[in-house]
């Protein structure tokens, strides 16, 4: 009976942990979470363990709490490694995007002879809004603006261009932070008439028709 008390406790401990580290996986660096990424395991294998010790005697129970370990072990372990990485697929998406742009806009240029109104032309009309937009919309960062007056902001999108039609620029808020750095905190993907795509922690000023 005791050891049925000892299993109950370990699948209990090993279920609290779970839910906490899927509660709190972002935050890795709390002392708590720290502190359940490590009783997880061990509690998981401690039932394992005790399970094959205890098989001969108490079967039913011992294969129950082996499955049971080894399947939140194992689940834990493929979410957390799956969720360690959660920004590379859209941040991704958007420098696809931003860099489809890119491209757009020299065909824009190839046939107007100028990136006047390339921002704001969809790209049925060969202008790069639509990409960038859609670029804009992966990062929720709402309608690009176009104002050559406006600044780049953490969560708005940016479109300039030239008011002779010479050059361009656009950037878009990343998802992932500290990708520069690990103080850059909130970056950037930047797009220009130059040939320049990069990832930048400085948001495009007013008036500025290249990358930093």
């Amino acid at each position: 009976m005791r050891y049925k008390i000892v299993y109950i406790v370990l699948i209990f401990i090993e279920i609290f942990s779970a839910f906490h580290l899927l509660s709190y996986q972002s935050d890795v660096s709390n002392s708590v979470h720290q502190i359940y990424f490590v009783l997880l395991p061990v509690a998981s294998l401690v039932g394992i363990i005790l399970g094959f010790i205890r098989i001969k005697k108490e079967t039913k129970s011992c294969i129950i709490l082996i499955i049971i370990s080894f399947v939140i072990l194992l689940l834990m372990y493929r979410a957390l490694s799956s969720a360690s990485e959660p920004r590379k697929g859209p941040d991704a998406l958007i420098k696809s995007y931003m860099a489809n742009s890119r491209a757009q806009a020299e065909i824009f240029y190839n046939l107007n002879k100028t990136y006047r109104n390339v921002c704001s032309m969809p790209q049925e009309q060969d202008g790069i809004n639509t990409l960038v937009q859609n670029a804009s919309n992966v990062t929720k960062s709402g309608i690009i603006n176009t104002n050559l007056n406006f600044s780049e902001t953490d969560s708005t999108s940016v479109c300039h261009e030239a008011e002779d039609g010479t050059a361009w620029a656009t950037q878009v808020p990343l998802i992932g932070v500290n990708l520069i750095s690990p103080n850059s905190y909130k970056d950037f993907y930047c797009v220009d008439s130059t040939g320049q795509s990069k990832v930048e922690d400085l948001p495009l000023e007013a008036n500025s028709t290249t990358c930093h």
